[in-house]
């Protein structure tokens, strides 16, 4: 049941900290200017950062989609790549249709329309950059069905405990909640083993951290798991490629106490800890640079327009 906030819960997500770390302007509008935005009678600039928090890129939404279609293969049991890649590319052309000409009914309906960043900011998708899309998808269904895991999940003994879960899961750190969505959770011979599927390029200390507040999800949620029997990998679909992962006591408490230090730094930010009130929009500095060009919210950030007009 929807209960209303004037302002979020206290949460911490790995991409969320690296928010924080890229540009403090972004991580205010990703988190506290869009609240609320979505009722009728918000103020306008919330509804602004509303929609331009809805923006994605061709990268990143055919990733969602190719996820989508892996979890959809999960629960049946087989891979088709050819119809998977025909739903994810009839999906991306709707976005471009929805890019060109629904602007306006997007406005309105922001939930309702997938908008690219390349057409809102730029000249859109080139043909050559949505043909290396296209046999990027395809490449990695094929490399999902000939995959390490999928292999491992014909196997009798293992027991696939979570994937895709669509009601946000968590663990309670401090007071922030952590959401920790795995892609895939499953079990063989007593150990745990979280999969995450990646459609993109390595970045291995990146990834490991990632993989770490997956492991602390799993420490919290399962009693009988321990850092010994829980091990971690990234599935790299686009170049068939894998990554293996494992953690001790040491990593994990390190790990927990980087977590707790990105928290505090948050809070510095805050006005008031316990309600989650931000400083104004002054108060978060803006870092600006080529990676402007990229942010979803250039148009209400007067310092990235400033530097790309500049």
């Amino acid at each position: 049941m929807y209960t209303r906030r004037e302002y979020p819960e206290k949460s911490w997500s790995f991409s969320k900290h690296k928010n924080y770390l890229d540009c403090k302007r972004s991580f205010y509008f990703n988190t506290f200017a869009h609240w609320n935005g979505w009722e009728y009678q918000a103020p306008d600039r919330a509804k602004h950062a509303y929609r331009l928090k809805k923006i994605s890129n061709v990268y990143a939404l055919s990733g969602q989609f190719l996820h989508e279609e892996i979890a959809k293969s999960i629960k049946q049991g087989n891979v088709d790549v050819k119809n998977s890649a025909k739903i994810i590319r009839n999906r991306l052309n709707k976005a471009v249709i929805d890019s060109r000409n629904n602007i306006d009914k997007w406005k309105q309906r922001p939930k309702d329309y997938n908008i690219l960043h390349e057409f809102y900011y730029g000249d859109g998708v080139s043909k050559e950059l949505g043909g290396k899309i296209t046999a990027r998808v395809v490449s990695s269904l094929e490399n999902l069905k000939n995959s390490y895991t999928w292999n491992i999940l014909k196997e009798k003994e293992v027991d696939i405990v979570e994937f895709e879960k669509e009601n946000y899961p968590y663990f309670t750190l401090r007071d922030y909640k952590i959401f920790s969505i795995l892609d895939l959770l499953y079990t063989k011979n007593g150990k745990y083993y979280i999969v995450d599927w990646k459609s993109g390029r390595r970045s291995t200390d990146e990834n490991k951290r990632q993989m770490g507040v997956y492991a602390l999800y799993v420490l919290n949620k399962y009693p009988d798991a321990c850092p010994s029997k829980i091990n971690g990998y990234n599935e790299y679909l686009s170049i068939d490629d894998k990554e293996f992962f494992t953690f001790n006591e040491s990593d994990i408490d390190n790990l927990q106490s980087e977590i707790e230090n990105s928290m505090i730094q948050m809070d510095e930010l805050l006005k008031d800890t316990e309600k989650n009130i931000p400083l104004e929009e002054e108060g978060y500095l803006a870092r600006v640079g080529e990676h402007c060009r990229y942010c979803n919210f250039i148009e209400l950030c007067n310092e990235g327009l400033k530097f790309l007009k500049s």
